[in-house]
Parts: C-alpha cells; structure tokens; sequence
C-alpha cells in the first residue's frame, strides 16, 4: 500500500496505458509525469520513501543518479537489464552513502544472454 505513487516516464504512449490502467483499476493514487527523469526532477520538491528506478539498457546516468539522490530516499530499488551500466550508477549510490541490502538476478530469457537484475539500496 502507498500513499502515493509518481510515475516518470518518456513514452507518451506509456503515460496514456498507464493512464488508462490508473481508470480501469481505480488506483487513484497513481499519477503520471510525462517527460525526461532528470528534467522532470530538475528543481523538484518531492521527498519519496522509495524509488524505483528501471531505465533503459543505457541506464540512467550519473547525473539522474546523483537526482534521485538529493531527493534523499530512504530506499532506492533498481531494475536493470544492463549490469555493466547497473554498476556504474550503483557505484555513485554507494559513494553518496547507500548501502547494496540485496540483489536479483531475473532469466527471463532462458538460452540467452538477457537477464534482469533488481537491487535494493538503503541509506546507510
């Protein structure tokens, strides 16, 4: 159970699912933010428990990492489908003062080399 739940998401497309699901499943306290992670957070206010975060294979960067950061969360989950990229923004939460509590590893592509990794980050 949330309070609230704050999706940031670059497809239009996906905000407009996600939106349909939210009538569907009247889960009123989903609400969606159509746009770029790291512009929509430049300036933001918010001060969520947890983040999830699951960007593309090119990861989210150091700089949308160091973000996510300042918005201090007591929790920082990570879906990646990427572990060389997984490394270099679990690096940048490590060196600001999170600890790695657990990792992993999803095949959901059996006979390949795909795989998803999800972690979980507490603040030290």
């Amino acid at each position: 159970m949330a309070k609230e739940l704050i999706a940031i998401e670059s497809s239009r497309t996906a905000v407009r699912l996600g939106q349909q699901n939210v009538r569907i499943n009247q889960t009123w306290q989903l609400r969606f933010a159509e746009g770029q992670v790291n512009a929509t957070l430049r300036g933001s206010a918010l001060h969520p428990n947890v983040v999830v975060l699951d960007p593309p294979r090119a990861g989210c960067g150091t700089e949308t990492a160091d973000q996510i950061i300042g918005l201090q969360p007591k929790r920082i989950v990570y879906v990646s489908c990427n572990p060389a990229t997984f490394a270099r923004e679990a690096a940048t939460f490590i060196a600001k003062g999170y600890e790695l509590k657990r990792v992993t590893l999803v095949d959901q592509f059996p006979n390949t080399f795909h795989i998803e990794l999800i972690a979980s980050f507490e603040v030290r």
